[in-house]
């Protein structure tokens, strides 16, 4: 396990950011960073996001407009309020740390940020749910920990309100 400094920041990707020294155990998300992120950036397809130590990329997340069905949220009471037509949210599409950085929190640190993130967002276009498409069983346990529910329709599809979000971040 590696020691972190407190040099930690965050930043928009841009072409300034070397991407070709970050590895995490996905060889399709580091694919994504290192060729697609940049250009779907430029293009309007998402915004992505780099968790930096110094001037390395040690994490980074991305995320889009998305829809959400009504057919995937439970059929609980706090979810009658919402509309029967697709949902407006915003899709976190990808989240990494890099291997030497695993087991550190950095995780958590990359979803609060886009937590907070999200939340700017949603408070100026409209959006009522956070979408994360888990790669995973161990992704979705990492995401039941901070409160997502699973879709019932979608498999390892889970969301959060954006409601659930201001109470996790604004106590």
């Amino acid at each position: 396990m590696r020691e972190l400094s407190n040099n930690l920041r965050f930043e928009a990707l841009t072409s300034f950011h070397d991407v070709s020294s970050f590895q995490s155990s996905s060889l399709v998300l580091n694919d994504f960073l290192q060729k697609h992120a940049l250009n779907n950036q430029k293009a309007g397809l998402n915004k992505t996001f780099v968790l930096l130590e110094e001037n390395q990329i040690i994490g980074f997340y991305s995320f889009c407009a998305a829809q959400f069905t009504r057919t995937d949220l439970p059929a609980d009471r706090q979810f009658r309020w919402f509309p029967r037509y697709p949902l407006p949210a915003i899709l976190l599409a990808r989240l990494a740390i890099d291997e030497q950085y695993m087991g550190l929190g950095l995780g958590a640190e990359l979803l609060i940020h886009a937590l907070e993130q999200t939340l700017k967002i949603a408070d100026n276009v409209g959006a009522v749910i956070l979408i994360v498409d888990a790669k995973d069983q161990t992704a979705q346990s990492f995401y039941r920990k901070y409160g997502f529910i699973d879709a019932q329709e979608t498999p390892l599809r889970m969301f959060l309100t954006f409601k659930t979000i201001r109470k996790l971040l604004i106590p």
